[in-house]
């Protein structure tokens, strides 16, 4: 009932904001989810309350694919539904939920984590480029300074991002973890630090 509407947004806010993601409750509440991830950006991102839901909605989203319950396969799966409707905003605090999580892992991921992780990243590239829309890539700073992914591959990740974007966040935590690598790949650190300083809006942010 359409009038109920209201109530309804008051069940489901409050679970998507207070209650964190449990495997089972994906199951029974996956159609739920579509109809969530449907109403992305139908209110306002600075609606007084304690957290925003679309953001949520995202990274419950991320924490299923991080545990193998989404797939990027799936063409109308929740995960494609939810990059067709998220805005730049969205797509930025899914990754940069992601990076975060990163960094606060104790001890290594699970090697087939840090697959998954690698393939919607190398994704979310390809989907960025022809759009021009580079927002979401700049939060690849929290995956590279968590020193959780391979060296090499982080290394050119960040590389290539920042030839695209210029900016890259958080740059001081990316400038501690170029500091770390820079006497193992001494031409790549210099290389990133070179982007990072022209892309720099103001000239003491480094």
């Amino acid at each position: 009932d359409p009038a109920l509407a209201h109530l309804r947004d008051a069940a489901w806010e409050t679970y998507i904001v207070f209650c964190p993601p449990y495997n089972d409750a994906l199951v029974v509440l996956r159609e739920e989810y579509a109809k969530a991830i449907e109403r992305i950006g139908t209110k306002p991102e600075c609606a007084p309350g304690p957290g925003n839901p679309d953001e949520h909605l995202g990274d419950q989203l991320m924490v299923f694919y991080w545990r193998g319950k989404l797939t990027l396969e799936e063409p109308d799966g929740l995960l494609a539904r939810f990059y067709a409707k998220a805005g730049p905003g969205l797509r930025r605090d899914a990754i940069e939920f992601l990076g975060r999580s990163l960094r606060e892992v104790k001890g290594n991921v699970e090697p087939e984590v840090r697959e998954r992780l690698v393939r919607l990243w190398e994704r979310r590239v390809e989907a960025a480029r022809p759009s021009g829309d580079t927002t979401e890539l700049e939060t690849f700073g929290w995956w590279f300074a968590s020193g959780k992914l391979d060296e090499a591959w982080a290394v050119r990740e960040l590389l290539n991002t920042l030839r695209i974007t210029k900016r890259i966040d958080p740059d001081f935590l990316v400038l501690e973890r170029l500091r770390d690598l820079a006497p193992r790949m001494p031409q790549q650190a210099v290389e990133c630090l070179r982007h990072m300083v022209e892309g720099a809006r103001e000239p003491w942010e480094l």
